[in-house]
């Protein structure tokens, strides 16, 4: 509340502003990223599921799970490591790797 006609002053902190668009936009990145990985993990279900029951992989299965598993991994590595990505991370590199 302004009294005796004082005036307010509204200082805009533009270093604060950028922390809070970097964070928002790193969140959203890694939002993205664990979807792609969380898609990836369904897909390694499925060819573990297959190989369990007898069944034959493509060979281009394989290299395209892999392909997209390691285009997920490098945008997890451009987000700052945090363990929980880095542990899901190291857990489909080895489930791709027992598949492959």
């Amino acid at each position: 509340m302004v009294k005796d006609g004082s005036k307010l002053e509204l200082l805009v902190d533009i270093e604060s502003r950028e922390r809070r668009i970097l964070e928002t936009l790193k969140i959203a990145k890694k939002e993205k990223t664990l979807k792609s990985l969380t898609e990836i993990k369904g897909e390694v279900a499925a060819l573990e599921a297959a190989t369990s029951t007898g069944g034959v992989i493509a060979e281009l299965d394989i290299q395209t799970l892999t392909e997209n598993l390691m285009r997920t991994l490098i945008a997890l590595d451009e987000i700052y490591g945090e363990g929980e990505l880095k542990l899901q991370r190291r857990k489909q590199i080895r489930r791709v790797q027992q598949t492959h």
